[in-house]
């Protein structure tokens, strides 16, 4: 993800895990690249939680990289980088 995952882009995230999840591949191992996004809203985090959900549904997960400055820490205050795979 580059720039910011808000009420704008939200939908994007969300179709292509959707897609993912109904793929025949199997369940999919999914790993966002956060390393140039700069801003988070509560609906971009909404989507990440929705799209952890429906991947671990489909037998999959997701795994977030690289989440840094205000993204991590609006993830830290919700208590949400417990439930997330983070790597750095």
């Amino acid at each position: 993800m580059i720039g910011e995952l808000d009420v704008d882009t939200a939908t994007l995230l969300r179709d292509i895990v959707v897609v993912l999840t109904e793929a025949p591949s199997g369940a999919p191992q999914v790993t966002v690249d956060l390393t140039e996004l700069q801003f988070m809203d509560s609906t971009g985090l909404g989507v990440m939680v929705e799209a952890l959900a429906l991947l671990r549904t489909a037998g999959g997960d997701l795994r977030l990289r690289s989440l840094n400055g205000s993204p991590r820490r609006v993830v830290e205050l919700t208590g949400l980088d417990k439930v997330f795979d983070i790597a750095s």
